[in-house]
């Protein structure tokens, strides 16, 4: 169980005889420590159970579904643990169907395909979020693309460098948070890279640095236990971003969603495909990434879990 405070998560675990007795256990404990918070900001919770390991998915709630039945949330559980389990495997078989091809990216994207799919969320939002439209972000210069590219020290996919050149909604498009333009980008690159090599160093655990340095060297839409310099930011907040993964390999260039206590898993094999779906989601209502909805309050896009 985690508990998302205001500028801090907290981690709680215990073990029991069955797996319906976890449950029990975890609920209680997730009420009495919420009970014993009520003076702090607590924004949410994530619960989970697994028999013989660590939980592979953690289910997030706001805290006022504490009221709801146990029967409720262990079925919330139980379901959406079963829907990221086979997210997890489609996802396996599509980096193993990619490895066994010889093409250098899963499925090559013309930059025209970028700028096509883009230009719907630039529509979409004019039309339905005239708020973020009026304060768009203009893109950046060929010049400082080029310059900014040998900064995170692998090459880019050429759909990556045009979309630093086209204008930038200023808007939580994503359910992680709004796109950013280059500049920006560069500077949250930076410190996640720099408080990630801080946060191992004094966590003094050789095999957590082993596993890191690992992961670098792995291909492109490989699992990742940090932040790494291969990851470039293209939306997100409070360390959980949508990044496209730079690392060689038939993925290079895919787009991963990289959680803030250490968790990515790759979702797109191209940028273009994750502004594709994320734009029919916002035209048509349907699910973005299975579970998130979107909505528009007050002039602005909003998100919430189904």
């Amino acid at each position: 169980m985690i508990i998302d405070g205001s500028r801090y998560s907290s981690v709680f675990e215990g073990i029991e005889d069955s797996r319906g007795s976890a449950f029990s256990a975890l609920l209680r404990s997730a009420r009495e420590v919420h009970r014993a918070r009520l003076p702090e900001h607590v924004g949410g919770l994530r619960l989970g159970v697994a028999r013989g390991s660590a939980p592979d998915y953690l289910l997030w709630l706001p805290v006022t579904d504490l009221h709801n039945d146990d029967a409720d949330l262990i079925e919330r559980i139980e379901s959406h643990a079963a829907l990221e389990a086979e997210r997890e495997q489609a996802w396996r078989r599509r980096i193993d169907e990619a490895a066994a091809a010889t093409k250098p990216t899963a499925r090559p994207t013309p930059p025209s395909s970028l700028a096509m799919q883009w230009n719907r969320l630039v529509q979409w939002a004019r039309t339905n979020a005239p708020k973020a439209a009026q304060h768009a972000v203009a893109g950046a210069s060929p010049d400082d693309i080029s310059a900014a590219q040998p900064t995170t020290g692998l090459a880019w996919p050429a759909e990556l460098a045009e979309f630093y050149r086209l204008e930038h909604p200023n808007a939580r498009l994503t359910p992680r948070g709004r796109f950013f333009a280059l500049e920006e980008m560069l500077a949250i690159r930076r410190t996640e890279i720099d408080d990630w090599v801080e946060f191992l160093r004094t966590q003094d655990d050789e095999e957590d640095q082993l596993a890191v340095q690992a992961s670098n060297s792995e291909p492109a839409g490989s699992e990742a236990f940090a932040f790494l310099d291969a990851f470039v930011p293209l939306a997100g907040d409070d360390g959980d971003f949508y990044v496209v993964d730079t690392r060689p390999g038939p993925l290079h260039g895919c787009v991963s969603e990289f959680l803030r206590e250490g968790d990515s898993s790759m979702r797109w094999p191209s940028l273009a495909d994750m502004v594709a779906e994320l734009a029919q989601s916002l035209e048509t209502g349907r699910p973005f990434a299975d579970i998130w909805v979107p909505a528009v309050d007050d002039g602005s896009p909003v998100w919430d879990t189904q």
